[in-house]
Formats: C-alpha cells, structure tokens, sequence
C-alpha cells in the first residue's frame, strides 16, 4: 500500500473510531483515484457529504495545459476532469505572458509566482464541485477542518511540469491474460472482479507488486490484508499545473466543533 493510501486509511480509521455512532457511518473509498472523494459521510444510511484527506505535505488538484507552439499560448486540455472558470483563466493569462520558461518547464517544472488566493480558491471550488466540505490533515494530532478555510491551514504553490498519468482499470479484452498471469505466478490465487475492476486474493509475500503485459505495467494495489486491486498504469505523460500543500496550522477547536456539530444535526 503506497503512503497516501496508508494515511487515508489512517485518516477514516480514526473518523470511524471517535465519530462513529449508529446513525452516522463514514465509508473509505479506498486507492489513489484522484477523480474520487476521499471518505462519504453517511447518515441514516445516505451520502451527505464528503472528507478529503490531505496528508502534512502532499498535492492538492491538478489540471493539463497543452502548449500551442503555433501561437505561442496554453490550451486547457478537454480530457480534463474539471471545467475551465476564471481561475484557470488567469493561471493560463499569466502562463502565457511567459510562455517560453513554461513550455521548457520538463519534469523538475516551473512555479508559478501568483497571489495564493487564486490557487486557494482553485482548490476550494474544485473539492466544493465534488461535495467536500472538511479536511482531514495530521499535525502530530488530525486536524479537521471546513473546506472553505483550506487557505488558512495550508501553505500553497502552483508547479507546471510533466507528470505521468495515473492508473485504471485493466481492459476487458486482456482480462482473461491477466488471469491466467496471475495464476501462473502466485500460488492459489483467489480472483474476482466487481464491475470493470479486478481483485486477487493472495497469502503469500509479495517480492514484486508489478508486471508487464504488453506495452503496459500492471500494479497490485493493496485494498485490505491479502486483497489486491489489479490497476494499468497510464503510459501518457502530459503538462500538468500541480498544487502543492505543506501543513502550517494545529487544529482550531471551533473547526473541529463545526465538523461535529454538523454530522450531529
């Protein structure tokens, strides 16, 4: 299990353990799917909002610019997973008044020198659109927070660079492959799938979570003691603007008092 996995589970052990009451359930959704909130809060059996769980130091959102040689300006890529507003606007404004120290930012990538509110309200907007209304962090304790203070608790920067893509699900067409893969290399694997995902059971220590079929990697990600999600990394890398967030802020007691109040009501 990779570290952001480690610590989301951390992060909704902990919420299970001190707010979990018999009307009030929080569910993990579990992996690194950035497109997925991090935990439901679920009342009297109904999602009502979501947590996201944001390690001391990690990334916080990110959408691809396409470099337009021709005419010397980004174009905000329509495989985006969000939607362009007027803080994508002026990201891309000042991003194009520099276009050349962008467009050679490759993978160590270029910082924007913007005011942070525009990152901040970015970030905001982009986790409101998703139902997040708290943060979960960890500064020696969790800290809990309204979504709307993100600013407050967090330093934040903006890199453009290259990034790899993520990963997904395996195709249909090589599922059958990656079965017999696996039965090949573990002993007495145990595989079921669940809609288009695909999980292996395996009592045995892993020496390697990778394999390679094809043109592609595949990874075991770990979901729960000896159970395996099978992901396809992407072999796409695009130009990403990160956001990157470092902890700054311990827990403010009326912050934590709204979260409570709020699941209670």
């Amino acid at each position: 299990m990779r570290p952001g996995e480690i610590f989301e589970t951390e992060c909704y052990e902990f919420l299970t353990n001190n707010y979990q009451t018999q009307d009030i359930k929080f569910h993990h959704e579990g992996g690194m799917d950035s497109t997925k909130s991090d935990i439901a809060v679920i009342k009297k059996g109904n999602i009502c909002f979501f947590i996201e769980a944001k390690d001391s130091s990690a990334q916080s959102g990110q959408f691809v610019l396409i470099p337009d040689n021709e005419n010397k300006q980004f174009v905000f890529s329509p495989r985006n997973k969000s939607n362009p507003n007027e803080l994508t606007t002026i990201i891309i404004n000042y991003m194009n008044s520099y276009f050349e120290r962008f467009n050679n930012a490759g993978t160590t990538g270029k910082y924007l020198n913007i005011n942070e509110d525009v990152f901040a309200n970015w970030i905001v907007e982009h986790y409101r659109s998703k139902n997040v209304r708290y943060v979960i962090s960890r500064k020696n304790d969790f800290i809990i927070f309204p979504i709307r203070k993100f600013q407050q608790y967090f330093n934040i920067r903006a890199n453009y660079r290259i990034k790899k893509s993520g990963s997904g699900e395996p195709p249909k067409r090589d599922i059958l492959t990656i079965k017999q893969l696996i039965k090949n290399h573990y002993n007495e694997p145990c595989l079921t799938q669940s809609g288009n995902k695909l999980f292996v059971e395996i009592h045995e220590t892993l020496t390697n979570d990778k394999f390679v079929l094809g043109n592609y990697t595949y990874f075991l990600a770990e979901r729960n003691p000896n159970t395996y999600e099978i992901r396809k990394l992407s072999n796409t890398y695009n130009m990403n603007v990160i956001f990157e967030i470092d902890l700054k802020k311990s827990q403010a007691s009326e912050d934590l008092d709204e979260f409570i109040s709020e699941i209670n009501s």
